[in-house]
């Protein structure tokens, strides 16, 4: 006695051959870190390290910073560039780190006089660490107010962007 003839047989499920995997549930919204708003506009940018966590590595330090160790010096005349140095790389507001080489050509009437138009040259000098020279001032203005038209917006320009424009 055979089996039943093959075009007889009982239809098979194809969902019992497949293997079992268990149902995906939807995912998620992502986690999103809530950013600090906006910093106030009396302080400047500055490039000061925590005491707890200084970079090896130095950095170029902001006009406004400059201008801190400048004023220091001023106020503490029998200070040595060393010592300056010293102060600004341990201070409890954040570290400085810098040579004495950089401050001395900073410290010198003509560093003090470049920093001076660099200071006078834009409205946020302070918080910038080189210059930014512009060769068409027209077309600056035209980007600095587009830029401006898109922070209203709530739109983050990008390169892509730029080029378009």
């Amino acid at each position: 006695m055979a089996g039943p003839a093959p075009d007889t047989a009982t239809p098979v499920s194809t969902t019992s051959q497949l293997p079992c995997c268990p149902a995906r549930g939807k995912p998620k919204p992502y986690d999103r870190k809530n950013r600090a708003g906006p910093k106030p506009a009396t302080s400047h940018k500055t490039s000061a390290k925590s005491p707890t966590n200084k970079a090896d590595k130095r950095e170029a330090l902001t006009l406004g910073d400059w201008l801190d160790v400048l004023d220091y010096i001023d106020k503490n005349p029998g200070a040595t560039q060393p010592k300056v140095v010293a102060h600004f790389a341990t201070r409890l507001e954040g570290a400085l780190l810098f040579d004495q080489s950089l401050l001395s050509r900073n410290a010198l009437v003509k560093g003090r006089a470049r920093l001076a138009t660099r200071l006078e040259a834009t409205a946020n000098a302070r918080d910038t660490r080189r210059a930014h020279i512009v060769m068409c001032p027209d077309v600056e203005h035209a980007l600095w107010l587009w830029h401006q038209s898109m922070e209203a917006r709530g739109k983050t320009p990008s390169g892509a962007m730029l080029v378009a424009k």
